[in-house]
């Protein structure tokens, strides 16, 4: 990929900035140990290059205030960045490229590694990454084809140095001096309006994944940019989660939501950076009625004040959001759905899912409900009524979501308190397990978030709930002097720990019933349990419900010696990392080969016949839009 020389001195100038604040962050974790601040996360701007060196000496001098023995590193920085702002020279600017590494001590690039090089070009400077970079050309004479030609070109490099990263990550070492540059080149790609290739870790079917339960990692962006994704055990069993965490002083969830959207150049970098190791997810945030809101006359509770005008804009603001989120591969975005009506809900729900761009049968839209947040159910327009209790918020989300077209559905606990009370004990675990049971039913992956730590995991993983969003407990966190609690970066040692916690309570005896029920559930969404089966999840379900472990390993024995059961299971462990559209057609074609899967009553025996012949000939070409058809 060329970058041209212009564009060269901000990649240079941004790579003096985040190693600025590398450094920091070294120098503080070897003064304390128990504690490294993280980078609040601000509003992204376009600035002049003499704005951003100047930018750039305000950063360093608070750094060099600081941490006085980073003031000679700050001078040095600061006299390279005088020098960019001062040439448009390529083979200068690659020069000083290589002096930024040597100033920070980045490694050196390792032999064994794949080639990453900086050439001077007649259009400025070539990044090159080994042999699957194509050659630079004279190029195509048409500017459509030229434009396609350009585009190709740089689908290569992102994809190439997403895989220089990954290289990184797993072979447990820093990227080298000439990668990060390369790297800061690709976010330089991103920036101007390239996006990432179409792969991406979808994430995949409930009840069919390696890891029914995920962890998901929450961070506005630079955060998973300098501990997430550059650490392979970070990656394993979790979800990576772009959203906006800093409410400043302001609590009240009314006024400024407890969680924002970020920025889509920060999530975009981060999907670079996670490349194809981990899902990466993004909070969306209500809809924005540009006329607001009005308090309920009974309930004082908001809601849209003129949402029939309001709707076509908050709807496709909302969809373009989510696209361009979609766009760089993010898997799932989540939609606060508030200050609606019930009915009001479903139809803007509908507006967003017919509006966004997206692979429906890859990336999730997720509806978000805060159970403390009431909800005015207007779906009887002879008795509308608000619903109050947490646990009929709950319920009443299930039905929003399915009713709306989405994916997936979501329960947060965020309050105005500093620390939200933890979302797990609002209900009975026998509750949270109806709940998610009754979501996997209708086919909706299930999400839960607010004020959780490591000794929650297990409750989570017990009711089967898809992902769980831990925040503040797995930063470095610290108290002031006034009392106050400051949250500093991700520490990777408390997301290992809750990892652990959540991979012994899997392999429970609980854990094991919760995880066999979800897959009986999403095969009973599906449409494919033999009677047999059916009565097994029932009974399963009931043994869960009232935790008797007995009756659980009962259930579990005579499961696995169901055929029909073993083919599943063995299923699951060839195709978990499968397109979930054709694993769920072969989950079909299973069936009907042991004589399990009941075609529609409005079916003939020839017409389900035929029907499973498209549906293999499709799954054989890797048709997923006839493949979707055949499974309606």
């Amino acid at each position: 990929m060329t970058v041209r020389v212009g564009d060269f001195r901000f990649v240079l100038l941004g790579e003096l900035r985040r190693l600025l604040a590398e450094a920091r962050q070294a120098e503080e974790r070897a003064a304390t140990p128990d504690f490294v601040s993280r980078e609040k996360a601000e509003l992204i701007v376009r600035r002049s290059i003499s704005e951003s060196v100047a930018e750039l000496a305000s950063y360093g001098a608070r750094i060099g205030a600081a941490f006085p023995a980073l003031a000679s590193t700050v001078e040095a920085a600061n006299a390279l960045a005088q020098r960019i702002r001062a040439t448009s020279d390529a083979a200068a600017l690659v020069a000083i490229s290589a002096d930024i590494s040597a100033l920070f001590g980045s490694p050196s690039h390792p032999a064994e590694a794949r080639p990453v090089s900086l050439q001077v070009s007649e259009q400025g400077i070539r990044v090159s990454i080994g042999a699957q970079q194509p050659a630079e050309r004279n190029g195509p004479t048409t500017p459509f084809a030229a434009a396609v030609e350009a585009g190709r070109d740089v689908q290569f490099y992102l994809a190439a140095i997403s895989e220089v990263i990954a290289s990184a990550r797993d072979a447990g070492r820093a990227p080298s001096g000439v990668e990060q540059t390369a790297r800061a080149a690709a976010y330089q790609a991103l920036e101007v309006g390239h996006t990432m290739p179409s792969a991406f870790r979808p994430i995949a079917t409930s009840g069919f994944r390696k890891w029914q339960t995920s962890l998901s990692l929450a961070d506005p962006g630079e955060g998973h940019n300098l501990v997430t994704c550059l650490d392979a055990q970070l990656l394993t069993g979790t979800v990576v989660h772009v959203e906006h965490i800093d409410r400043g002083r302001q609590t009240d969830r009314e006024i400024v939501e407890a969680y924002r959207l970020p920025a889509p150049l920060s999530a975009a970098r981060v999907r670079l950076q996670a490349g194809i190791a981990a899902p990466c997810t993004a909070y969306i945030g209500r809809p924005a009625f540009e006329n607001g809101a009005a308090p309920d006359s009974a309930t004082y509770l908001p809601l849209a004040r003129y949402y029939d005008e309001d709707l076509l804009k908050a709807a496709h603001i909302t969809a373009s959001a989510c696209s361009v989120m979609f766009g760089n591969g993010i898997a799932d975005c989540k939609i606060a759905i508030e200050r609606m009506s019930v009915l009001q809900a479903v139809r803007f729900m509908a507006a967003v899912a017919g509006n966004v761009s997206r692979d429906s049968s890859r990336q999730f839209l997720s509806a978000a409900f805060n159970i403390n947040q009431p909800l005015y159910d207007d779906r009887d327009s002879a008795a509308p009524h608000w619903t109050g209790s947490r646990i009929g918020v709950a319920h009443t989300g299930i039905d929003i979501a399915t009713m709306g077209g989405f994916d997936k559905v979501t329960w947060d606990g965020a309050s105005n308190l500093p620390k939200s009370e933890p979302i797990i004990a609002a209900f009975t675990a026998a509750e949270w397990l109806g709940l998610i049971h009754s979501a996997h039913e209708r086919g909706l992956e299930t999400y839960v978030s607010a004020g959780m730590d490591r000794t929650h995991m297990a409750a989570c993983v017990e009711c089967a709930v898809d992902g769980v969003g831990i925040g503040t407990s797995l930063h470095y966190l610290q108290r002031t002097a006034d009392g106050k609690i400051v949250m500093g970066e991700l520490k990777p040692d408390a997301v290992l720990d809750v990892l652990a916690t959540r991979d012994a309570a899997a392999v429970g005896v609980k854990g094991s019933g919760a995880g066999a029920l979800a897959m009986l559930d999403r095969l009973a969404f599906e449409k494919l349990l033999p009677p047999r089966c059916e009565t097994l999840r029932q009974q399963l379900y009931a043994s869960l419900a009232s935790a008797d472990e007995a009756s659980i390993e009962a259930c579990l024995a005579r499961l696995a010696r169901n055929p029909f059961w073993q083919a599943m299971e063995q299923h699951k462990a060839e195709s978990f990392n499968k397109h979930p559209a054709i694993a769920q057609a072969e989950r079909r074609l299973i069936s009907i080969e042991l004589a399990a899967w009941a075609a529609p009553a409005e079916m003939s025996k020839a017409a389900a016949a035929e029907s499973s012949q498209r549906l293999r000939e499709a799954v054989g070409r890797g048709d997923i839009t006839d493949i979707l058809e055949e499974l309606r």
